[in-house]
C-alpha cells in the first residue's frame, strides 16, 4: 500500500473495504481495514482522525459489503473527535477532495 503526502492542512478523506490484510484481485492489489488498523496506519502518518465511520456499498449487488472511512488532517494527537462531524460535512469535504484530485491530476497531464 502507497499513501502520498497531501499538500497544506486540508483534511484527507481516506476508505478501506473492511477487513483485515492485503488481497489481490484481478491484477489488482487492494489492503483492507478494521477501525483499529486505520486508526493505527493514519497515527504511524502523523494524522489527526477528525471522524471515522463503517458503512455499507451503495453499488447494486453489494449491499453486504462493508467499508471503514475517515476524515483525517496533519498534525495533532490521533484521538478520534468526541463529536463526529455530521453527513452534510462529509459529503462537503469529501467534494473538495475531488475537486483538489483533479485539478492536481489536470496540471500533472500538462
Amino acid at each position: 500500500m502507497t499513501l502520498a503526502a497531501q499538500s497544506g492542512a486540508g483534511p484527507a478523506f481516506v476508505s478501506f473495504k473492511y477487513g483485515n490484510g492485503e488481497r489481490e484481485k484481478e491484477g489488482r492489489r487492494f489492503t483492507d481495514m478494521r477501525e483499529d488498523s486505520l486508526l493505527s496506519l493514519l497515527g504511524t502518518c502523523g494524522l489527526e482522525t477528525l471522524d471515522l465511520w463503517t458503512s455499507g456499498d451503495v453499488r447494486p449487488g453489494r449491499e453486504a459489503e462493508q467499508w471503514v472511512s475517515a476524515i483525517a488532517k496533519k498534525g495533532g494527537a490521533n484521538r478520534l473527535r468526541v463529536e463526529p462531524i455530521g453527513m452534510a460535512e462529509k459529503i462537503r469535504v469529501a467534494g473538495q477532495l475531488r475537486r483538489t484530485a483533479r485539478e492536481w491530476n489536470e496540471a500533472r497531464a500538462r
